[in-house]
């Protein structure tokens, strides 16, 4: 028995965030620094776009399961004209989180092959000076398989 493997996770939110028709285009990248952000922006192709990256995680008591933060990075073009460009990469961000926010009095939003999804935070993610970025952290519990 496993649990179900990042690239298996990445996958699944990325055939989701592709779906949902929320964003232009859906990438996978194991992002762990600002240079490699700032390599991989101009390879995102059609704005706004999606990164599925992963945070930290950990492990239950009896290690039968493992809480992860999964990440979307949401990227849009920055323009200086706050009307448009600022609230182009706000209104992704809310639209995108509202997939994973429960409804209809149920515990959790999503569940994809097991794993079980909830919005837990987002925040602005400095990115080079065309672009304006927002990750949002998501909480997950991946059981044994």
């Amino acid at each position: 028995m496993s649990f179900r493997t990042l690239n298996e996770m990445a996958q699944d939110l990325q055939t989701l965030l592709e779906g949902s028709g929320k964003v232009k285009s859906v990438h996978i990248a194991a992002i762990t620094s600002y240079e490699q952000l700032q390599d991989l922006i101009p390879s995102l192709g059609r704005l706004p776009a999606a990164v599925v990256c992963f945070g930290a995680g950990d492990f239950g008591t009896n290690a039968d399961l493992r809480n992860m933060t999964p990440g979307i990075l949401l990227v849009d073009k920055f323009e200086a004209t706050v009307k448009k460009k600022a609230l182009g990469v706000w209104t992704v961000l809310d639209e995108v989180s509202d997939l994973f926010v429960p409804k209809n009095g149920a515990r959790s939003a999503v569940n994809l092959n097991g794993v079980v999804y909830l919005p837990d935070g987002f925040r602005p993610i400095a990115c080079d000076k065309t672009s304006a970025a927002y990750l949002l952290e998501l909480k997950s519990r991946n059981a044994w398989k």
